[in-house]
């Protein structure tokens, strides 16, 4: 997969993936979050299978672990990425990358106490730095372009969201629903 398309479709995967969480922690019954759910998944298993599999498992396995699968949202995600990554071939997995991956993404998903550790995580940047390290260790940079599209992205899906899923329109939503 060339750099163009593997920044868009991670820029994409990242969107869903925050729109998803976000309806879901604002318990807004949203039609849309079930797609996006589901294209968030399965452009997840796509990327992996396009030659970023360190990356893409490394970040599963990492929300897995923090447990930040809480939510049908998010186990429709995970159904449709282990789907396609069982679908197609993995035409490269590298162990030291995803053991990397896989660390950086654990910080930046966990509460930690330490002041400098914990602002990198709280901006999620530990993983940019691993994969700028994958960068140069590697020579190549697609990692670095696939997290921060996918991050830019995100925080756009967060930044929607919250236009999107005002408090008021959550209460009036509540009201609804008790209806």
């Amino acid at each position: 997969m060339d750099l163009l398309a593997t920044s868009v479709l991670s820029g994409i995967a990242g969107f869903c993936a925050k729109f998803s969480d976000e309806a879901s922690e604002r318990k807004v019954p949203l039609f849309e979050a079930v797609p996006s759910s589901l294209l968030w998944g399965l452009l997840a298993g796509l990327l992996a299978a396009g030659g970023l599999s360190s990356l893409f498992f490394a970040l599963a396995l990492a929300s897995l672990l923090a447990g930040k699968f809480d939510h049908p949202f998010h186990f429709i995600s995970l159904a449709a990425f282990i789907l396609v990554v069982f679908a197609l071939p993995m035409p490269s997995f590298n162990p030291w990358l995803f053991s990397l991956f896989l660390l950086a993404a654990l910080v930046d998903e966990l509460s930690l106490p330490f002041r400098p550790i914990a602002l990198l995580a709280r901006e999620r940047l530990w993983l940019w730095a691993a994969t700028l390290i994958a960068g140069v260790w590697t020579g190549e940079w697609i990692f670095l372009f696939a997290i921060v599209s996918f991050d830019a992205l995100y925080r756009a899906g967060g930044y929607l969201s919250a236009r999107l899923f005002p408090p008021r329109v959550q209460a009036k939503m509540a009201k609804a629903r008790k209806r």
